[in-house]
């Protein structure tokens, strides 16, 4: 389907950025994964040398301004207001929908994992056992 004009705009467009962008959700979910699987390993061998738990640091003025942080910060607030957006075209109510944290859950940590098995079974080739 993707690339084929038979398909029209669907095929040329649409299924190839929705393609990427699946590909790209599942490179960044892996990539934390293996970044807090580092720092957590850094944080232990930091214990075990010197025998003291690491401490937070909360600084007023500190903002944590690595990429994957400001999309963070900028795609979260953006979820929010589309959804307040759909919630207001669909119900006419400005109020943000008490549904949104429980999409932003599922949205952030479900549908990773889920997406990361299906692209493995795709990969491996291995069907879904009921």
């Amino acid at each position: 389907m993707l690339m084929n004009p038979a398909y029209g705009d669907p095929g040329l467009v649409v299924l190839p950025i929705a393609l990427v962008s699946v590909l790209a959700g599942v490179f960044f979910f892996l990539r934390l994964v293996r970044n807090e699987v580092v720092t957590f390993g850094n944080t232990l061998t930091r214990f075990e040398v010197t025998h003291t738990l690491p401490h937070l640091s909360l600084h007023v003025f500190y903002m944590d301004t690595s990429m994957m942080v400001l999309i963070v910060y900028i795609s979260m607030p953006l979820v929010v207001v589309l959804i307040s957006a759909g919630s207001l075209i669909g119900t006419g109510s400005y109020r943000v929908p008490f549904s949104t944290p429980l999409f932003v859950c599922v949205y952030c940590f479900i549908a990773p994992t889920w997406l990361g098995t299906a692209i493995i079974r795709a990969l491996f080739k291995t069907g879904v056992q009921w």
